[in-house]
């Protein structure tokens, strides 16, 4: 008898835990739209669908929403520019004024070339350019005082030619004419014309030369001017190189910046197209920051960034944004191979305020964005490929179906980059619903 009450209360208790299971856990399930049965041909979808009923689903509004975006990226310090500086002439080095590390300003000594050899050729230059200068002075004065002879030897010949010229045109126009009673007087005056002519003919004989003779040596005092001339220019040029030689044994800042590197030291002999140059500076050196190529369009110019620097444990430096290179930067861990081990990135030039960075340090930096989106719930979203989506809307009491273009996630929102305007009713679990189906909106 106490076996059988045993056995019955077994019985009792058994169906008491099925029943108890079935509505604490299974009927509960058909209406769960997280359950697998929900999604079944006998969940609650099916069964109002079959009833012709509609679907009481949630939905959610899609809205502009603010996103803050924590974005951080390892880097380090390197300058925005270069310059090397080598040497424009050969010589000995006889002072470094500059070491690495320090802050220099522009038009500060920074390396000193032996100068004496080069003092010295500027002096033998001005001596070779006075002594042509001074050759030159003489030429002239002595060219303007021979000249001067020659053309007053022309001007007397000249004048002499003239007075001849004057007596035969008196005596041609005082001359009779020649009759037979004054064949003689005639005879005479004959006799003095052709004197005359003689000593024209004598004087013309010896001017001719004395013209060729003036405009030869005008030629050649010309040409020995010139020459001359030229030999100063050139001894000027000569003062100007070497002038010019001396101002480069002293090598100087051409800006303010950084001595990054120094390649050389007192005694070394140095020349033009050395391989390393004398020394290397760095100008503007700012935090250049490795962006994964996912955040590609994330950031912009002017975004503001904290930055931490392994050489300043404990503190935490403010900069903005001043340069972003949009090409992909590619580092291959070993070469030629490929796939998940290459890394690709982008560079952000962060400018630190009142810090002077050395390049090299590293540390990371840190970007707090606040940026405003359209969102819907994540569990909205059925996923495609590529970031494209699809949403089950509600449109008239209806389920329709859109596709979307996805963004990125934050927390439990997906941004909407396209497909949907702001209002538009989504239903937050769509697994089960088809389009076209009747919903009703569970407020």
């Amino acid at each position: 008898m106490i076996s059988r009450l045993i056995k019955i209360a077994l019985v009792i208790l058994f169906v008491g835990t099925i029943i108890i299971l079935t509505f604490n856990i299974l009927l509960p399930s058909f209406s769960d739209p997280n359950s697998r049965i929900y999604a079944s041909s006998f969940g609650y979808p099916a069964l109002q669908r079959a009833k012709g009923q509609p679907i009481v689903v949630e939905t959610a509004l899609a809205q502009i929403t603010p996103l803050e975006d924590n974005l951080a990226a390892p880097g380090e310090a390197v300058p925005l520019a270069d310059i090397e500086l080598s040497p424009q002439i050969k010589g000995i080095v006889a002072e470094v004024y500059v070491t690495e590390g320090e802050q220099i300003k522009k038009g500060q000594p920074l390396i000193q070339i032996e100068p004496s050899d080069f003092e010295a050729r500027v002096n033998l230059a001005r001596n070779n350019l006075d002594i042509a200068q001074s050759q030159l002075q003489l030429l002239r004065t002595s060219a303007q005082g021979r000249l001067q002879k020659l053309e007053k030897s022309v001007s007397v010949a000249e004048t002499q030619l003239q007075q001849a010229e004057m007596k035969i045109k008196n005596i041609q126009e005082i001359m009779p004419e020649p009759t037979k009673d004054k064949i003689k007087e005639s005879e005479g005056q004959v006799k003095i014309v052709r004197s005359i002519l003689q000593q024209t003919k004598k004087l013309i004989n010896k001017i001719r030369p004395t013209q060729e003779n003036l405009s030869l040596t005008q030629a050649n005092l010309t040409q020995q001017i010139d020459k001359g001339r030229l030999a100063v220019i050139n001894r000027q040029l000569q003062l100007e190189t070497t002038l010019r030689d001396l101002e480069r044994t002293v090598i100087y800042a051409p800006s303010d910046g950084l001595v990054s590197q120094v390649h050389t030291d007192v005694g070394e002999l140095v020349y033009p197209g050395m391989r390393y140059p004398l020394v290397a500076i760095s100008q503007n050196v700012t935090f250049k920051a490795y962006i994964d190529q996912a955040r590609l369009n994330a950031l912009k110019v002017g975004d503001r960034a904290t930055v931490h620097l392994s050489a300043y444990p404990g503190q935490a430096f403010s900069g903005k944004v001043i340069k972003i290179n949009p090409t992909v930067e590619t580092t291959v861990n070993r070469r030629y191979k490929r796939g998940i081990n290459q890394q690709y990135t982008y560079a952000v030039w962060i400018d630190l305020e009142n810090l002077d960075l050395s390049p090299g340090v590293q540390g990371y930096a840190q970007f707090n964005l606040v940026q405003t989106s359209l969102t819907i719930p994540e569990s909205s979203v059925t996923h495609l490929s590529a970031g494209e989506g699809m949403v089950m809307v509600v449109d008239s009491g209806h389920a329709v179906v859109k596709q979307v273009k996805l963004g990125r996630k934050f927390h439990h929102q997906r941004q909407v980059l396209v497909g949907l305007e702001v209002g538009e009713e989504v239903v937050i679990h769509p697994r089960a619903i088809n389009p076209g189906d009747l919903l009703s909106i569970d407020n």
